[in-house]
């Protein structure tokens, strides 16, 4: 028999599931941790907290083929949370009460172990069991796309903001001048700025993927390794390259 819950879940709204056309299960789904310093913490895994209307919409979100929202903080604390082990515990309740029995507990490890623990007292409703054990392993599918960084990603967006500060510092200090130079003055400064960015995007584009790998070296065993406040930081600037 699976224990009882210790902690009390966060109640969300049920409007709002959709985000981007994704589905948006941020108030139902935490990573369940036990503070012991400022800078340390011990996590007990990620919970799922399932409600008869959630188990609908989950099922039209595996019908659409959608897939998880996730919120940055969220996916920072979830990478963190799989650096600092060796295997990740997902927990699925269902109903309001803080102290529901878990339905469902998997224990998956890096080296490709599963373990699976189901309540029993669930299974004498076998048609129940089976719907939400379905949507525990797909929110598990999901949690587990969301560790992957990704692609390193285009920084053309980045280049044109520094672009257009570059441009408007220009035009600040040498307003009088374009005014006078007229429409060859404002081409000549189009022309420009575009080689700027076109250099700029090439210059964070080569770079983007060897920071990647410097960052991840420090998280797993150099300066960013030491406290988890550490690890969330370079994870967040990992997610910006």
């Amino acid at each position: 028999m699976l224990n009882a819950r210790s902690t009390a879940k966060k109640k969300g709204s049920p409007k709002g599931f959709w985000s981007d056309r994704n589905l948006d299960l941020g108030d139902y789904i935490c990573i369940q941790k036990e503070t012991i310093t400022p800078q340390q913490a011990i996590v007990g895994g990620i919970e799922f907290q399932l409600t008869p209307e959630l188990l609908e919409r989950i099922q039209i979100a595996k019908s659409r083929r959608e897939t998880l929202y996730f919120k940055s903080s969220f996916l920072t604390e979830l990478r963190n949370y799989a650096m600092s082990g060796d295997a990740i515990a997902f927990s699925t309740f269902y109903g309001e009460s803080a102290t529901e029995e878990a339905v469902m507990r998997s224990l998956i490890s890096f080296e490709g172990e599963m373990n699976h623990q189901v309540c029993r007292y669930w299974l004498e409703d076998a048609a129940l069991a089976l719907q939400i054990i379905s949507c525990h392993h797909w929110l598990i599918s999901q949690i587990l796309r969301g560790l992957s960084l990704g692609p390193v990603r285009s920084h053309n967006g980045i280049a044109w903001g520094i672009v257009a500060l570059i441009g408007a510092g220009i035009l600040a200090f040498n307003w009088q001048n374009f005014l006078v130079a007229g429409g060859t003055g404002w081409l000549v400064l189009l022309v420009f700025l575009w080689l700027v960015q076109r250099a700029i995007a090439f210059i964070l584009n080569r770079l983007s993927p060897g920071l990647r790998r410097w960052f991840l070296y420090q998280m797993l065993f150099g300066s960013f390794s030491g406290t988890e406040n550490q690890r969330k930081k370079a994870l967040a600037i990992v997610s910006k390259l």
